[in-house]
């Protein structure tokens, strides 16, 4: 049954939610949670934990929704869902009341999504705003959820025949039931699909088969979102090759690691003897190459075991260097990470040398900068002895502090919260403390007293562990005791 007094209580709530908590709000909040376990907000409320390990959900004032009965609560960025006794309320992100077990054997939430089995037994979805994607007709055999980072997704369905089609919960747009069993994902919006006893590959943005019909495809390259290369086995020796997306082949598939440089290129490592060091390039066609084009006019030459960066003129615009990061390139398409005698640095496409050729390693980081390490060890699978600096693509060091932690970013509900993770970043300092930085100008919010890593920011508040106790900050740093910026 429907708790009114409690939706109430969510709706009154909300107007705070569009505005930046305050220092003071902060203070109040913190003191009202106190003794509690709490957890980061999703969008206007966050769970908390009581002593005997029962849940609720507080609003941004601290005030409880619900009496501390439910044993999970889980959010997305559109909804929330309580779950007592295997029985579920579930809510939209404003808190209000949508529907419950009384309707629904099943709730669960799947990113952006709400999927429900119906008393009958039969599947379906809710989307956005409480949009029905996919209608409580389906067995469970009979479709695949397929979950997108762009806060859509895709189906898999099965028509009574036994064929599949494939729908786009954004526009409902819908194959033809032309596939032979349910296809499956790759990565992304990308899905292998099965026709007649070949294989191919389906783009949910164009929505159609991309790559020509084969008898295997193993996997698939890609550069911002293209496949133009993929490696699929050759039935007549049962190897393994790499072809092109007119389906020519190109090269038997290398035993060591190998990039598809701007899918236009084929570049074999040599792997244990040298990851930044070519074996052989190949462009599309299958033919041995020595140079990579950057664009029509730059590019790097591979020439005597060593790279330097050209124009396509001749003309000598940096090097030549010992090694080019050619497999890490697919992440950024201006500056380049280029070493000598053990040492790295970055050049852009000038040619200019942006960070010196100083440092044991050098990463390009998921925030947009640029990740310099004073100390790196590649067989240290855990990082736990590496230590770094961090530069703006202009090769302006960030922050003089050495740092010794860097939390990879957790999967994220939508596209929003991802932005805003990568926007506050915590690390540790060599005293194994932790801070909070804002990575524009990574400038430390919170400072490094923290006894543990913090929670990702989301909508503008992120749970800070001090002293040994738990609490919410701002996207200023605000929320802790006040002992804490005067060390």
């Amino acid at each position: 049954m429907k708790n009114i007094g409690a939706i109430i209580l969510l709706m009154m709530s909300c107007w705070a939610s569009s505005q930046a908590i305050s220092k003071k709000q902060l203070e109040q909040l913190n003191m009202n949670v106190s003794g509690y376990t709490i957890y980061p907000f999703g969008g206007e409320f966050a769970a908390v934990k009581n002593a005997t390990g029962r849940y609720s959900i507080v609003d941004k004032k601290g005030e409880l929704a619900y009496p501390f009965e439910f044993d999970t609560i889980t959010f997305s960025p559109d909804y929330i869902n309580l779950v007592k006794k295997g029985k579920s309320i579930l809510l939209n992100s404003k808190g209000t009341f949508l529907l419950d077990s009384t309707q629904y054997s099943s709730i669960v939430l799947d990113g952006n999504f709400a999927r429900v089995v119906n008393k009958a037994g039969k599947h379906g979805c809710y989307g956005k705003n409480f949009e029905m994607v996919l209608p409580n007709n389906y067995n469970e055999s009979d479709y695949v959820f397929y979950g997108l980072p762009n806060s859509e997704c895709m189906f898999a369905l099965k028509s009574s025949e036994g064929k599949w089609a494939i729908r786009s919960s954004k526009n409902g747009q819908e194959t033809e039931y032309i596939y032979d069993k349910a296809p499956k994902q790759i990565k992304d919006q990308y899905l292998k699909v099965y026709r007649q006893g070949l294989c191919s590959v389906f783009d949910g943005g164009t929505f159609r088969d991309v790559l020509p019909y084969r008898e295997y495809i193993d996997s698939c390259s890609f550069w911002n979102n293209d496949v133009n290369f993929f490696v699929a086995m050759d039935k007549s020796d049962s190897l393994s090759y790499i072809y092109n997306s007119d389906g020519k082949k190109v090269a038997l598939k290398p035993s060591t690691d190998f990039c598809y440089w701007k899918n236009k290129y084929v570049v074999v490592s040599k792997g244990a003897e040298g990851s930044n060091i070519p074996l052989k390039m190949l462009n599309k066609n299958g033919k041995e190459v020595h140079i990579l084009k950057v664009t029509d006019e730059l590019c790097w030459q591979y020439k005597n075991n060593k790279w330097t960066f050209k124009s396509t003129s001749g003309k000598r615009l940096a090097g030549p260097f010992d090694e080019f990061a050619f497999l890490d390139q697919d992440k950024e398409e201006s500056l380049f990470i280029v070493g000598n005698d053990g040492k790295y640095g970055l050049v852009n496409m000038k040619g200019k040398t942006v960070i010196p050729l100083d440092y044991a390693a050098v990463q390009f980081h998921h925030s947009g900068h640029i990740k310099v390490f004073i100390e790196y060890d590649p067989t240290d699978s855990d990082h736990s002895k590496d230590k770094f600096k961090f530069y703006n693509n202009k090769g302006k060091q960030l922050k003089s502090e050495v740092l010794t932690f860097d939390p990879f970013v957790d999967s994220c509900a939508s596209k929003k919260q991802e932005i805003e993770s990568t926007d506050y970043m915590w690390f540790r300092n060599t005293e194994g403390k932790y801070g909070l930085c804002r990575m524009k100008d990574m400038k430390v919010l919170v400072p490094f007293v923290c006894d543990e890593c913090g929670s990702l920011m989301s909508d503008g508040m992120a749970v800070a562990v001090y002293g040994g106790r738990r609490y919410y900050i701002n996207e200023k740093g605000e929320g802790l005791p006040a002992e804490a910026y005067k060390k």
